[in-house]
């Protein structure tokens, strides 16, 4: 969060000491009362004050302290806006920072630094609680130690710092620029259609939905007799599509003389209807109520939906995204734009990621056009998830264009590569926690070139 009040650098180190009586023992300012004490005890008599006053290279760039506390690192940080977000190790960009900021040391009042704060956490908890209670303590400390006539004034307005602009906001807008219209789809779960394509992640219930789909209805003694020895398998998985709703069974009434089809209903009952019981056979002149009848089953609307277009994948994938830690918000369906299509697209933490998911092999043939689409929209990250694998072709195909084009982002070149379901949540888990580990990283910069503590140690 930040905050719009007029402070230098010397207000931020006397309400980060201050700090210290309302609990918060920020490292900096710890470090301070220890050499105050030394230099009272090494019997030298020094102004402690100007002694321990920052140099004026390292109050052109701000100043920062650092908060160990509850299982989280808190900063406090007063600097430029414009101030680069490098490491300490960077030596040649903070040189550069202080060399622009150097002719502005002594009009200090005129460019304006930013007061923020801000925490990293594991995520337990109330963070933004956390985070208010921190910005309650710097305004108590801020009055105690500041010149009150300054302080009355003061508008402690805390803000969220401003997000990073949506990259699929960018998208459209260039698209637009190019008079192109991008058709994004934003994702509708329904926890019907999520069980349902939880029961399609096995490879035997979804081929045998598929067989039903093709042949638009079958007896179950047709559909045993041609899964030989796997007869107690296939009945388990007729049982948890009709437990989805992904098929419905139906009733098949047949002549006895000729097995000639007669008639197919939902519902036994509805053959017993005297209107329909009393009608006669045109092949063997029997009635209906003595005609053979046989259960068979055929794909239902929900069956058809999630199976049209893969789109129980889609389902499926979106919710290990959700579960991995990506807000549903930050994920889109089908983006559609002159015949292409992306099945997903997630714009989380500064990243574009592009994810194309085949309910079969992914082929050389699909590796042209997913490289195309990944240089077309600028991805950061691109993911092909297949049921089945990614072909050696292909792999070649990504790592040709890989080789062609040596100057592309870090992580763009190739695809991440998700051979088998059972492994999608694992990477996914695993990207995040690359992605969240670099933007706490990024909070972090500023704090650790100005503390000199390795902060990115603290992290891992």
């Amino acid at each position: 969060m930040t905050c719009d009040i007029p402070l230098d650098v010397p207000d931020f180190g006397k309400i980060m000491y201050a700090l210290r009586s309302h609990g918060w023992e920020g490292v900096q300012a710890e470090a301070e009362n220890q050499a105050r004490k030394l230099i009272v005890s090494g019997g030298l008599d020094l102004p402690a004050e100007e002694v321990l006053r920052r140099s004026v290279f390292s109050e052109a760039i701000g100043a920062a302290e650092v908060f160990f506390r509850d299982g989280c690192i808190y900063y406090a940080q007063l600097v430029n806006p414009t101030t680069p977000r490098v490491s300490i190790s960077d030596f040649d960009d903070l040189m550069y920072a202080v060399s622009s900021t150097r002719r502005r040391v002594q009009g200090r009042s005129e460019d304006r630094k930013v007061f923020e704060i801000g925490l990293v956490s594991n995520g337990d908890g109330d963070l933004t609680g956390k985070l208010k209670i921190l910005a309650e303590a710097i305004e108590r400390a801020a009055a105690d130690s500041l010149d009150g006539r300054r302080v009355r004034h003061f508008n402690f307005l805390w803000t969220d710092r401003e997000p990073q602009r949506s990259r699929l906001e960018g998208l459209k807008e260039r698209f637009a620029g190019e008079g192109i219209e991008l058709g994004i789809a934003q994702p509708v779960m329904n926890p019907v259609k999520e069980e349902a394509a939880a029961v399609l992640e096995n490879d035997g219930n979804r081929a045998l939905l598929l067989e039903l789909k093709n042949a638009v209805f079958a007896r179950e003694a047709d559909v045993l007799a041609r899964r030989g020895n796997k007869q107690e398998e296939t009945k388990e998985s007729l049982e948890l599509l009709k437990k989805s709703g992904l098929v419905k069974s139906e009733h098949l009434l047949q002549c006895k003389k000729t097995s000639a089809l007669l008639i197919r209903v939902d519902s036994l009952e509805e053959l017993k209807v005297p209107a329909v019981a009393q009608l006669s056979c045109a092949g063997c002149s029997r009635k209906f109520a003595d005609e053979l009848t046989s259960e068979g089953y055929s794909v239902s609307a929900l069956g058809r939906e999630l199976s049209n277009g893969s789109h129980w994948m889609t389902l499926w994938v979106t919710r290990r995204l959700v579960e991995a830690g990506i807000p549903l918000g930050s994920i889109a369906w089908n983006l559609e734009e002159s015949g292409e299509e992306v099945d997903i697209m997630v714009d989380f933490m500064g990243e574009l990621w592009l994810i194309e998911l085949k309910d079969r092999e992914f082929g050389a043939g699909d590796a042209h056009p997913f490289n195309y689409r990944t240089v077309r929209y600028r991805s950061n990250r691109s993911f092909i998830i297949s049921t089945d694998k990614v072909s050696p072709d292909a792999k070649k195909v990504f790592a040709e264009l890989s080789r062609a084009a040596p100057n592309r982002r870090v992580g763009q070149s190739q695809p991440v590569y998700i051979e088998g379901l059972d492994k999608t949540a694992t990477k996914f888990r695993e990207e995040v926690r690359r992605l969240s580990t670099v933007r706490a990283n990024t909070l972090l910069r500023i704090p650790e070139m100005l503390t000199g503590y390795n902060l990115s140690a603290a992290l891992r």
